[in-house]
């Protein structure tokens, strides 16, 4: 019955954890033996007693999941929701286990994008960057708590992505945090933009450098 996966996330090893959220509004863990291997990856339920549970049922909470991000400590999971334009944060019970997993905050993001996209934090977890394919922007939030979303607040700063880009639907950074990468469905194809300062989009210009993914996800 899982037939449409929207977005993955995996644990910091790479081994123990990737979560999908899919069309229908299920979270699912997946143990890879292989690190950041999705080859040789199999259900939870699937490998015995590995862990116990590997399912959490977000319909009514967080409806038509687009995006999913991890705390960097696994305790708090994040789901961008397009049917309500909503960001939901998940407390997690055992870090990187969707099983058992509490709403505990939500923050909507309709005046800025009513279609939601995608999400990504930096590595300190103050800072929660969303794009979507309403505005075709890059929106930035300060959150004086680390991945706490009940604390979050916009920064004020944007990126508009629309002239590459007329359908973003995915957002990532660089190891360096110099680059920030958009993925769109307009074009099937990954934009780089340089950034003058590590997660900063002040000063953020396209690089001029793109990859296309049509041929593998087509």
């Amino acid at each position: 019955n899982l037939i449409t996966y929207n977005a993955a996330t995996f644990s910091n090893s790479g081994t123990a954890t990737i979560v999908n959220a899919i069309s229908g509004n299920i979270g699912i863990d997946f143990a890879a033996d292989i690190p950041l291997s999705v080859d040789y990856a199999l259900p939870i339920e699937s490998v015995g007693d590995f862990i116990a549970g590997s399912e959490l049922d977000v319909t009514g909470l967080a409806s038509d999941p687009e995006s999913i991000v991890l705390s960097n400590d696994g305790s708090s999971m994040y789901i961008l929701s397009n049917a309500d334009d909503d960001i939901h944060q998940f407390d997690l019970t055992t870090p990187f286990v969707v099983d058992g997993a509490s709403l505990v905050s939500s923050f909507n993001i309709f005046f800025d994008e009513s279609n939601g996209s995608g999400i990504a934090f930096n590595e300190t977890g103050d800072r929660l960057f969303f794009v979507g394919t309403t505005n075709d922007q890059v929106n930035e939030l300060f959150l004086t708590t680390p991945f706490d979303l009940s604390t979050a607040f916009h920064s004020g700063k944007l990126l508009f992505v629309v002239t590459q880009e007329a359908s973003p639907q995915a957002l990532e950074f660089s190891n360096d945090v110099l680059k920030l990468f958009v993925m769109g469905s307009s074009s099937d194809n990954i934009y780089q933009y340089d950034l003058i300062n590590p997660f900063d989009l002040d000063g953020a210009t396209y690089s001029g450098i793109l990859f296309g993914v049509g041929s593998q996800t087509s």
